[in-house]
């Protein structure tokens, strides 16, 4: 990819050189634009910091209760979901829609069609 100094690189490809890769274009692009530059100034010192950090590791079971908290917001609003379905097609609901709807059919056929 030739990368033009009006134009510039999208930021992953950016991120990228600023991370190690190695390209004359994008270096060439740098020399012409200082916003680009200036960016990946930033994501070198962004780098520099994470890899700073010391290394952390994730106890065990923790992915599992993350998924499982999770899996239990996302139960919470299927409930909500399933508890009105099962007012909109259970118990008097249906009833009291059927008497309604053959009332409007009655009417409208009496109305209409007499």
């Amino acid at each position: 990819m030739t990368v033009e100094t009006d134009r510039h690189p999208p930021e992953e490809v950016l991120t990228e050189f600023a991370l190690g890769s190695n390209r004359a274009d994008i270096e060439e692009h740098l020399r012409g634009c200082p916003c680009c530059a200036r960016y990946v100034r930033e994501m070198k010192a962004v780098g520099g910091y994470i890899r700073s950090l010391p290394d952390m590791r994730v106890p065990p079971g923790t992915r599992r209760e993350v998924f499982r908290a999770l899996r239990k917001e996302r139960l919470k609003k299927l409930r909500w979901v399933f508890s009105v379905t099962d007012f909109l097609t259970r118990g008097p609901f249906v009833t009291i829609l059927a008497g309604i709807l053959a009332a409007i059919f009655f009417y409208f056929f009496i109305v209409f069609l007499l």
